[in-house]
């Protein structure tokens, strides 16, 4: 139909679980440029969000921007079309951290804007930055923004 004709971008943080699987239901992945996924509201909302779209990371194909707000899981991989990543924790799951740095050293090559609430989650990731342009850390420690700073200069 004409809906499938025009981008969307979805902000599920404040929905209700039957909007959200009603949403889930009837989108067309190809036509999502943006999603906001959060626990706050919904507990393990991105859990799912992926059962909804289990091949999320070939079928949103057109997706730009992902912002993981307040959540304590995340998607394990990205689209290679996705540029720009927030992520904001809360109430982490045992191996959220260790989730996060998979997805980083994942997408590490074609991020151009990243937001995270932590310098913990560049501890060991090894994969350079090349692309990034903006990048935005809620807390940094010394000792993470010296490991950080050959990440984000190896391809200058």
């Amino acid at each position: 139909g004409i809906l499938g004709l025009y981008p969307m971008c979805l902000d599920f943080q404040h929905l209700s679980r039957r909007k959200f699987d009603f949403i889930c239901r009837y989108l067309q992945p190809a036509q999502v440029l943006a999603i906001v996924l959060s626990d706050e509201r919904m507990p393990n909302q991105c859990m799912l969000f992926k059962r909804h779209f289990p091949r999320f990371q070939d079928d949103f194909v057109r997706l730009k921007t992902l912002r993981f707000q307040s959540t304590s899981t995340i998607l394990p991989s990205l689209p290679s079309s996705t540029s720009s990543l927030e992520i904001e924790t809360f109430m982490k799951a045992h191996e959220t951290d260790y989730h996060i740095v998979q997805l980083l050293q994942h997408c590490s090559s074609h991020l151009t804007s990243l937001k995270v609430d932590g310098s913990y989650v560049f501890r060991s990731l090894t994969a350079p930055f090349p692309r990034l342009s903006h990048l935005s850390i809620g807390f940094c420690t010394m000792n993470d923004l010296q490991h950080l700073i050959p990440l984000l200069t190896s391809s200058l």
